[in-house]
């Protein structure tokens, strides 16, 4: 009498542990883990994650479960179809000490077509720069100015000054991408 007893306890136990377990069984790959008592068939969920494992008279059993596929979503917006980026030389501007406190401004854009995706320069004979300004730009006809926020930039604009007593020069680089094909 006391084996039916226990069976019975055990078969309870499997079905408040199912009852009590489950909301926290699922882990986050969506697997549930169980255990399936071998005399009574009963199912008990565990969470391997909290040391949960099965007793000696359960055999385990791992499961996920997959809805059916949803709808397709709508197509996002086409990107632009880019090239291979290219370093284009933009002005060489030669600076002395006693022109406009020695400062330079140089730009680099580029061709009809393209954006820029970044810049820089090279400075010849100074050693050290001071640099006031080195930004992607919009050139137009009267020159150039900062690219906004959101702009689509097609120039890499620098101002900078040498450190020093004697003429240095400075080149202007830009890194363009074709947008079109």
């Amino acid at each position: 009498m006391t084996g039916k007893r226990t069976l019975g306890l055990l078969a309870a136990a499997g079905v408040l542990a199912l009852g009590g377990g489950a909301a926290s069984a699922a882990t986050p790959a969506e697997q549930f883990h169980g255990c399936v008592g071998k005399l009574t068939g009963s199912l008990r969920m565990i969470d391997p994650t909290k040391n949960q494992r099965c007793l000696p008279l359960e055999t385990p059993i791992t499961w996920n479960q997959t809805g059916p596929p949803g709808p397709a979503g709508p197509a996002g917006p086409a990107g632009a179809a880019m090239g291979t980026p290219v370093v284009r030389q933009g002005e060489t501007v030669r600076i002395y000490p006693s022109d406009t406190g020695g400062t330079g401004d140089v730009v680099a854009r580029c061709e009809p077509g393209e954006v820029a995706t970044g810049g820089g320069f090279n400075g010849i004979v100074a050693t050290e720069w001071v640099f006031n300004m080195s930004s992607p730009a919009i050139a137009h006809e009267g020159g150039q100015r900062v690219a906004s926020e959101g702009e689509q930039a097609d120039a890499w604009w620098i101002t900078a000054r040498p450190l020093g007593d004697t003429w240095s020069e400075m080149h202007a680089y830009v890194i363009c991408v074709k947008t079109t094909p």
